[in-house]
């Protein structure tokens, strides 16, 4: 298997780099090796989302999306960048719809008898039918028989609501009794608001803390860079910071807001 990947690695760099300096070789070595180490990333999440979300691979159009992103990757230095940055996006892309499809699994459904004739569940809920009855699976954000209660967001109405609550970096998590809530880039209008006036429609909660980070075209606090979820969650943090522009690049700001609510 080593043997496998070695030859692999030293295919890759033997691939247009003739007649260039050894920085240039190494460069372009490197960024082949990133190629190939996101490749196998993405088989891996393949393989994850296949074993876990088999529906997803029922779509039509989630096979075509799938079918771009896997197989053998261009290895031509003049394209390589190109390539790295489609990979990236193809990741971050395969990682959304698995997460997406495990927070959907973990919704609580309620049987109800009936059938799924008249498209009965609500709000986008999904309608899976049995021999005698059927259930909703709500999307996050709903519940009830049909999908037909809106929950209030804890996060109050401006702050979205993280439901991700664990660091994708680091492995920490949200304490309990607290709620991860977050604005970003996007939030324009909040860019120049201080922390504490985020909250509004936030009720019965005792403390805050408030941090910065940035993140790729996956938002939210838990994939950001910064250690947000360790730093924001502790009380009185940052209480007049504002998000403004903190992440240069492509990078998102992400500006966390962690809330311990009252008892």
């Amino acid at each position: 298997m080593m043997f496998l990947f070695l030859f692999g690695v030293l295919s890759f760099l033997s691939v247009g780099t003739n007649g260039q300096n050894t920085k240039d070789a190494v460069g372009i070595f490197n960024r082949k090796y990133d190629l190939y180490h996101l490749t196998l990333q993405l088989e891996k999440m393949r393989e994850k989302l296949f074993k876990d979300c088999p529906a997803f691979f029922s779509q039509p159009e989630s096979a075509e999306k799938l079918a771009q992103f896997f197989g053998k990757r261009e290895v031509n230095p003049a394209s390589l960048d190109m390539e790295l940055e489609l990979a990236r996006h193809s990741l971050d892309y395969i990682k959304q719809e698995y997460l997406k499809c495990i927070e959907a699994n973990s919704q609580v459904v309620t049987t109800i008898k009936d059938n799924c004739i008249g498209n009965s569940c609500r709000n986008n809920g999904t309608c899976i039918p049995n021999e005698k009855n059927y259930t909703c699976r709500c999307l996050p954000g709903y519940s009830g028989d049909r999908c037909e209660k809106v929950n209030k967001n804890p996060c109050g109405s401006i702050l979205h609501h993280s439901s991700v609550r664990q660091d994708n970096n680091t492995g920490i998590t949200v304490p309990a009794g607290w709620v991860l809530c977050y604005i970003d880039s996007d939030d324009v209008t909040y860019a120049q608001t201080p922390c504490r006036d985020l909250l509004q429609g936030v009720t019965n909660y005792q403390n805050f803390g408030c941090w910065h980070g940035c993140s790729g075209s996956v938002k939210g606090p838990a994939y950001a860079s910064n250690d947000i979820i360790e730093e924001a969650c502790e009380p009185n943090i940052q209480h007049t910071s504002k998000m403004r522009t903190w992440c240069g690049g492509n990078s998102h700001t992400t500006f966390g807001v962690c809330i311990q609510m009252k008892n």
